[in-house]
C-alpha cells in the first residue's frame, strides 16, 4: 500500500492478517452502502465470515 502525504510518499507492507482485516472491512462497507446490515461470525477454523442481512419490517396488528 502506498500512502501519499503532503511531504513524502510512504510504502507500507501489510501482513497477511492485516490484508484479511482490510478485506473484511471492505466487505462490510459494500454491504452497508446497499442499505443492508452486515453480520460477522467466526467459523470453526478461526476465520471470519461476513453475512449480508436484509431485514423486513412487518406490521402486526
Amino acid at each position: 500500500m502506498i500512502m501519499n502525504t503532503s511531504e513524502t510518499t510512504i510504502n507500507i507492507e501489510l501482513s497477511d492478517k492485516h490484508k484479511r482485516n482490510l478485506r473484511l472491512l471492505r466487505s462490510i462497507e459494500e454491504i452497508t452502502k446497499r442499505g443492508n446490515d452486515a453480520e460477522v461470525r467466526r467459523k470453526k477454523d478461526g476465520q471470519y465470515a461476513v453475512y449480508e442481512v436484509k431485514k423486513n419490517k412487518v406490521a402486526v396488528e
